[in-house]
C-alpha cells in the first residue's frame, strides 16, 4: 500500500516545523491529515503511529493520548531506533528519567545515568515541577527570570562534555531541554 509514504509525508511536515521552517499549527494540520491517509489505507503502519504520536506529544501536548500512542508504536515496532527513542524522549519529557536513561542505555550501549550529559539546569521529579511544566510559563532560577517557550533537541557540543562517542546521537530525536528567554 501506500501507507509507509504518506507517514514520511507527515514526517517532513512535522521536521518543517521543528526546524522552524513552517507554522507549528498548519505543519502539524498537514501532518495528521497525511497521517490519517496512511492509517486509512493500513491501520498497523508503525511510522504513520509514529508520527502521529510525534503530533500528539509536540503539537497536542495531550500526554494521556501521547502516552496511549507511544504504546501503540512499542506494540508495532517495539525495537526500531526510532520506536526506542521516540519513546525515550517521551518519557524524559514526562518526568521519568530513569525509564529514558534505561532506554537510551539498552538502545545504544551508552549508560548516562551519571548525569555527564547535562549542561545547563537540571530539573528533578518531586519538586512539583517537571520540565514540561516550564513551557509557556515564567520561572526563577536564582535571581533570574525566564520564560520557557519551546522543547530544544540536544545540540552536538554534548558529546564533547560528555566525553564519549555517540551521546549526542543516543539524546536526539526530541530528547533535550527547553529553551527559554530571559525576561
Amino acid at each position: 500500500t501506500y501507507a509507509a509514504p504518506w507517514a514520511g509525508i507527515a514526517r517532513v511536515w512535522t521536521g518543517r516545523q521543528q526546524m522552524g521552517l513552517w507554522p507549528s499549527r498548519d505543519a502539524f494540520a498537514r501532518a495528521r491529515a497525511a497521517i490519517l491517509r496512511a492509517l486509512a489505507l493500513d491501520e498497523d503502519e508503525w511510522e504513520a503511529h509514529r508520527a502521529l504520536a510525534g503530533v500528539i506529544t509536540w503539537g497536542d501536548w495531550e500526554w494521556l493520548a501521547a502516552e496511549r500512542q507511544w504504546n501503540r508504536v512499542r506494540e508495532l515496532a517495539p525495537n526500531h531506533p526510532e520506536t526506542l527513542a521516540g519513546h525515550a524522549h517521551f518519557l524524559l519529557l514526562t518526568g521519568h528519567p530513569r525509564e529514558a536513561l534505561a532506554e537510551i542505555l539498552d538502545e545504544t550501549g551508552i549508560d548516562l545515568t551519571d548525569g555527564r550529559h547535562r549542561r545547563n539546569i537540571v530539573v528533578r521529579g518531586g519538586g512539583g515541577e517537571e520540565l514540561h511544566d516550564l513551557l509557556k510559563t515564567t520561572f526563577r532560577v536564582g535571581g533570574a527570570t525566564f520564560r520557557g517557550t519551546r522543547p530544544r533537541p540536544p545540540c552536538a557540543h554534548v558529546e564533547q562534555v560528555a566525553g564519549e562517542e555517540g551521546v549526542a546521537r543516543a539524546l536526539k530525536q526530541k530528547r533535550g531541554g527547553i529553551c527559554a528567554n530571559v525576561v
